[in-house]
């Protein structure tokens, strides 16, 4: 979405001739950066489609997208951690008028979510953590 922009913006600036005249050596300059920019914004666009939306729903065992349906989530371990916490300070009125971390003690939990693939059968597990404060 965000290169469509760029793209439809660089259109519309270099190539309907409203800031770049065709006839200067700078306006085919300024198109070939806006090209290479553009390109490299929808490649790092289709990476990160890649690696957030399609990865993490593909069967491990046929390869297929979308295809992993969650059965359940269960608590595997835990172990005790500092946790960071991010308190407020306000005024009278509410509103915030400084903040302050500090590490509390906590829990990190390790959860074990175990998947089904609709087109296979075959069953998948994943592992995750949550880090909790216990104050």
């Amino acid at each position: 979405m965000i290169s469509w922009m760029f793209l439809s913006t660089a259109k519309r600036y270099v190539w309907e001739n409203k800031y770049f005249p065709t006839d200067s050596p700078h306006s085919l300059k300024a198109i070939l950066i806006f090209s290479i920019m553009g390109i490299i914004l929808l490649l790092i666009s289709a990476l990160i489609i890649y690696y957030k939306i399609l990865k993490p729903t593909q069967c491990p065992y046929c390869k297929k997208y979308f295809a992993l349906k969650e059965l359940d989530t269960e608590a595997v371990g835990s172990a005790d951690v500092s946790v960071k916490v991010t308190t407020e300070r306000r005024d009278n009125a509410g509103n915030v008028v400084g903040t302050q971390d500090q590490y509390v003690p906590g829990k990190r939990i390790t959860y074990q979510r175990n998947y089904l693939c609709k087109k296979c059968g075959e069953s998948s597990c994943g592992t995750f953590t949550k880090d909790k404060a216990t104050i």
